[in-house]
């Protein structure tokens, strides 16, 4: 069962608890949860509820705990304490507008290391600034691609929570703060800009994939290394190359004049617009992580208790 106050009524859902610092504002009600196998460090062990509590592991960090179903509550915690507010209805469209401002301003900053070396060229509504090309198309694009791996991250890590993988908490409680938001996006700056630069080199397609997988990868492990992130990362590695296809054949707002992944060759000559560049939806990929911290920092600054888990 899983047990805490969060200004509602306790509720449970077997077999899982979940045990967190009172300060997190998630407090275990009296009585519904049996013995405890903790994970955080990805060591199992058993204990007592009530030595949970003491222990210097749980001051230090939240725990996702799983229970027995249907064995006898050992712990009993008054109900005075006072709940936490649960604003999370409220979040939701503060949330989506600060994740779309973020998509149309700072997506096109970073789309820009490809359009200055012409791997994509825009052929509606395009302007350029400072020398470089953009479309309001494109930017728009961008604002639903960043609302796209929010809500979606969001909604994954609270799927995660109930699964108990300790780097989701580790991830909300130690790593989500303003540096390494920051980083992360200077990191995906370099891996676009390296990806420019090797096409404006002329360095083969199949080689350029070969390095940029790797790199991707290696963001994904270093800034996020979540089962959820990871999901959302492959879905968007396959998922979004497909919709950007759909765009360029039935919409025509850019192209890519070097494509050769669902290009024209072999398809109906109605296909005309051709595809992306092979290791482009690795670029996507690399995309992922970066977008979903800033997604979850924000989801964590708007809680009522920053100090809150702010899973769903």
């Amino acid at each position: 069962m899983l047990c805490f106050r969060s200004g509602l009524p306790c509720q449970t859902r077997a077999p899982y608890c979940q045990r967190s610092r009172l300060d997190l504002g998630q407090v275990p009600c009296s009585s519904s949860c049996g013995p405890i196998h903790c994970d955080p460090f990805k060591t199992k062990q058993t204990l007592p509820f009530s030595s949970v509590l003491h222990s210097q592991r749980v001051q230090r960090r939240p725990i996702f705990c799983r229970a027995d179903e249907g064995t006898p509550g050992v712990t009993e915690l008054s109900d005075n304490l006072p709940p936490v507010p649960d604003n999370t209805a409220n979040r939701w469209p503060k949330f989506i507008g600060l994740l779309f401002l973020s998509g149309v301003t700072l997506g096109p900053l970073l789309d820009s290391f490809h359009s200055s070396v012409h791997l994509l060229e825009y052929d509606k509504a395009a302007f350029k600034l400072l020398g470089v090309d953009f479309s309001l198309y494109e930017i728009g694009v961008l604002g639903l691609l960043y609302v796209s791996i929010g809500v979606a991250q969001i909604l994954a890590d609270g799927w995660e929570k109930d699964w108990c993988d300790p780097a989701t908490t580790e991830l909300y409680t130690y790593r989500l703060d303003i540096r390494n938001i920051i980083l992360s996006t200077a990191i995906l700056a370099g891996y676009l800009y390296t990806s420019a630069q090797l096409y404006a080199e002329g360095v083969p397609f199949w080689k350029e994939g070969l390095t940029m997988a790797p790199l991707a990868l290696a963001i994904w492990r270093v800034f996020d290394g979540t089962k959820s992130g990871g999901l959302i990362a492959l879905a968007m590695l396959v998922g979004a190359p497909v919709i950007e296809f759909g765009i360029i054949q039935e919409l025509g707002w850019w192209h890519y004049p070097k494509a050769d992944l669902f290009g024209s060759v072999g398809l109906p000559s109605w296909y005309g617009h051709g595809g992306v560049v092979p290791w482009v939806p690795w670029c996507y990929f690399a995309y992922t992580p970066a977008t979903a911290n800033l997604a979850r920092w924000f989801w964590k600054r708007l809680s009522s208790s920053p100090n809150q888990l702010p899973l769903p």
